[in-house]
Parts: structure tokens; sequence; C-alpha cells
């Protein structure tokens, strides 16, 4: 049985449960101690904030005892083969990098990985030299209307796919690397340029995350020759859309995974719509954790890993330094891993 420990416990550790349970496009559990107890094989046993009563409730609500005010301590103190990192993005580094060196054997690390891709760099580094495998909670791989959407894409039913769509309601960053890295996975491969502007300018100074994440539109180049049409509305729109353009027809998923529809040319080459059958919603949490354990045991790589999860912020910071340069072409990686882009 492997022992997991989480690092906040907050909103995304569990408590957001209550906030989604009436959506249809996925089961609970959907934060991270849910996951622990359902997930076969693992444990939870501790977790830490520096939050008394948010502490206590989470202890409470999910029978956890072993509850820290200080997460370094909880490292040392309780042998934890698993540990999620569930707070604000600006603290993902120094706990991500803290709990690999302490001897933990995976980490589910909440999105996005964090605000400069220096620090990305940083956790990787730290994750390699102590033999560490790391997630980042892109969840939609686990989910399965996307695993069916990404076989759909596999097989012959739309023909070569050269071409995405995607926009949706928020940032570039909190909800973008959500996006970024499905339409990555579902491409099959990785970006290697951004075009892009910025809803407004960021203020980069600022410590308030609406300030700084902002929404953008534009368009990504993939190593594969593909490409993506990017909007981000920003606002609070609950939408989140990506048409994928094959040779022979069109993959549409809609309403955040809620339906899916294939477009193709009937005999006379005018275009018809098929809604897709879908497969029953399950738990991407769940599934998630299920996979971090399987890959500790076997040495196995996970599908949503650290490599995946600072591609996706490089294409959100890939458009910020586009928006600087006016619009113009800018190759990934990025020179610059410093830029700041503080999100939640």
């Amino acid at each position: 049985m492997l022992r997991a420990g989480i690092i906040g416990t907050g909103r995304a550790a569990g408590f957001i449960d209550d906030e989604v349970r009436n959506l249809r496009n996925f089961r609970l559990p959907y934060g991270h101690a849910g996951a622990y107890r359902e997930a076969e094989g693992v444990e939870l046993v501790a977790g830490a904030n520096r939050g008394k009563d948010r502490r206590e409730q989470f202890g409470e609500k999910f029978g956890v005892t072993a509850l820290y005010e200080d997460y370094r301590t909880m490292l040392a103190e309780e042998a934890l083969d698993l540990v999620s990192v569930t707070t604000h993005a600006p603290s993902h580094a120094e706990m991500v990098i803290a709990a690999a060196e302490a001897g933990v054997k995976g980490i589910f690390c909440e999105k996005a990985m964090a605000v400069t891709l220096a620090e990305c760099d940083a956790m990787l580094a730290a994750c390699e030299a102590n033999n560490v495998k790391l997630i980042i909670g892109h969840t939609r791989r686990w989910l399965n209307v996307y695993q069916q959407a990404d076989s759909l894409l596999r097989g012959d039913e739309i023909g070569a796919v050269n071409v995405a769509v995607g926009y949706w309601g928020g940032s570039l960053v909190h909800s973008g690397t959500h996006a970024f890295d499905l339409i990555a996975w579902l491409l099959d491969s990785h970006p290697v340029a951004v075009y892009g502007a910025l809803n407004r300018d960021p203020d980069y100074a600022s410590t308030d995350y609406g300030a700084v994440d902002v929404g953008g539109k534009g368009f990504v180049e993939f190593a594969n020759g593909s490409r993506a049409y990017i909007d981000a509305m920003g606002g609070k729109m609950m939408t989140f859309d990506f048409d994928f353009i094959g040779t022979n027809g069109v993959l549409r998923t809609m309403g955040n995974g809620l339906r899916m529809e294939l477009v193709k040319p009937d005999d006379e080459r005018v275009p018809r719509s098929a809604d897709v059958e879908l497969p029953p919603p399950n738990s991407a949490s769940v599934r998630a954790v299920e996979e971090l354990a399987r890959c500790v045991r076997a040495g196995e790589e996970p599908k949503s890993n650290g490599v995946a999860g600072r591609w996706a912020l490089e294409i959100a910071h890939g458009f910020h330094h586009s928006h600087q340069r006016n619009g113009a072409r800018v190759s990934l990686p990025l020179e610059d891993r410093s830029l700041r882009v503080i999100n939640r």
C-alpha cells in the first residue's frame, strides 16, 4: 500500500467536489483526497496546510489525523510514497522540489505547473535527479470522453489531422494550460512556435492573478506540421470547445466534453454531422492517481508528465512574448525562462 499526503488542504485537495457535483461531464471525486481514498493500492495518511481551520476541516472531512502546519515537517515524518501539491501555482516549484528531495516516489502537482519556465526546469531537474515520477493535473487526458476522441483521431475516421481550433472562456494559463495540453496530446506533437496577441496588457508586477493571467488569441505551430488556432476569450463563459480538422472530416468536442460530433461529406460532398455516442463519465482524478501509483511501481513514465506540463505553460508564455513583439513569431522552447505570469 502506497502512503499519500497532500500539501495544501483547500479547494483542489477535496472541497471542490462540493462545487462541481452537479456537472455531468465527469464523475466524482474531482479533488485529490477523494481520489486517493478511492484509488486501489493507495492510502491517504497526511495533510499539511498553514491555516488551522482549513487543516482541521480537511481532517474531519476525509478522516485524516496526521495534520501538519509545515509541509516540510510532514515530508520528514510521514515516509510518504506519493504527494499531491494542490496549492496555487506560485508555491508549486518550492514544494515539488522539496518533496522530490525528501524521498517521495511520485508527485501529483496541480496545474498550472509553475509561474515561470525556469521553475518548471528546476522541478523537472529535481525529479530526474531523485528518480521521482511527476504528473501535472491536466486531467482531461484521463477522461473517457477525450480518450475516445484520441482513439477516433488515431483511426481512419477523419483522415490525417493537420489543424485544430480551440476556444474557451478563461485565461491563457489557468484555463489555457488545460487546453494546450489537450491539443498537443490529441495532435500527438509538441509546439515549436507561437503567434499571438493578448486581450489586454498584463501588469506583471501585480500579485492579482486577473491582472496578469489574461486571455488572448493566435495560433500555435507543432513539430509534426500541424497547427492550432486559439481564442482564450477571458471572462467566465463556461465553454471549452475544440475542432480537429482532418483530410476527410472534422471531429468536434463541445461543452467541455458533454457532446462530440463527426462532420463528414456525403457522396455529393455535402457536410453531414452526426453525434458520437459518448462513453460513461469517469473520475479523471482517480485514474490519474492510479496511473501515478502504477508508474511508481513499474518505473514507467505517466501520460501528463512534467515535460508535457512544461510544454503547456510554454505555449501560454509564448503568447505573452509574441504580444510583446506585436504578434511576431516566437520559437519554442523560449530562450527567456524568467517571465513570471502569476496564476492560480
